[in-house]
């Protein structure tokens, strides 16, 4: 068993939580957590609904290109299946959501690192 100093020492470094986080970081979310509410929050709830809302929307809307695309592109001219083989309409429906998941990845990307070289 630890004695008291031992169990002190210990706890001082691995807290209850998990991990010790830094001063400034401390602060930070201090702040977060005490700000008082403002239009800032409304614009901030806004600008993740719209992003969430795109999102949805493409990935909702795929389906109803798909049969779109099959009137434009499918068929081979002799009759009028106007629909686009099985591979291809999985192929448009797979990629929709693979581009949204790269695109997310992207643009977070770019946002931090322009975040980070705007703040320093």
């Amino acid at each position: 068993t630890m004695t008291s100093a031992e169990s002190a020492s210990f706890t001082s470094r691995h807290p209850p939580g998990g991990y010790m986080l830094g001063k400034r970081r401390r602060g930070a979310l201090a702040e977060v957590d005490n700000a008082k509410f403002s239009r800032f929050h409304v614009e901030v709830c806004l600008v993740a609904g719209v992003g969430f809302f795109t999102d949805a929307y493409d990935i909702f809307a795929i389906n109803i290109a798909s049969v779109m695309l099959g009137y434009v592109y499918g068929g081979d001219g002799w009759c009028c299946h106007h629909k686009l083989s099985i591979n291809q309409d999985l192929g448009v429906k797979v990629a929709a959501p693979i581009g949204t998941l790269l695109g997310q990845l992207l643009f977070g990307w770019l946002a931090d690192v322009g975040r980070k070289s705007n703040q320093g």
